[in-house]
């Protein structure tokens, strides 16, 4: 199953299988985290599990946009888990990988997604 989150849509609940699964900023190429994370919280147990940020991510498409891999998290037993980000005001994404924040503006951050699944 596939998941696409506004980042500031923490507390979102959502079914997930077990698996490992890559995180993915939708709308560019080029993506700038800076202290930007992602957890889920188990519902059942309470534990939490943070994503691991990824040096040189993959570049794909998803949901028909540009999708840059930010991160992967490993989910251990299917369950209810709450996503949080934290800092999602410090992601900046650009359409192009290219020059960023010279000839191109970054997108919207009010209006950034993530997908994994």
């Amino acid at each position: 199953m596939s998941h696409k989150i506004n980042i500031h849509d923490s507390g979102t609940i959502v079914k997930i299988q077990p698996g490992i699964y890559k995180v993915y900023a939708l709308g560019g190429w080029k993506v700038r985290l800076g202290a930007f994370s992602m957890s889920l919280i188990d519902q059942t147990t309470g534990n939490e599990i943070t994503s691991k940020q990824v040096k040189f991510g993959l570049q794909d498409r998803r949901h028909g946009v540009k999708a840059k891999q930010i991160a992967t998290i490993s989910v251990p037993e299917w369950h209810e888990y709450e996503i949080r980000f934290i800092n999602p005001e410090d992601v900046q994404v650009y359409h192009s990988p290219l020059f960023p924040g010279l000839f191109d503006k970054p997108l919207d951050n009010k209006q950034l997604e993530v997908n994994f699944g």
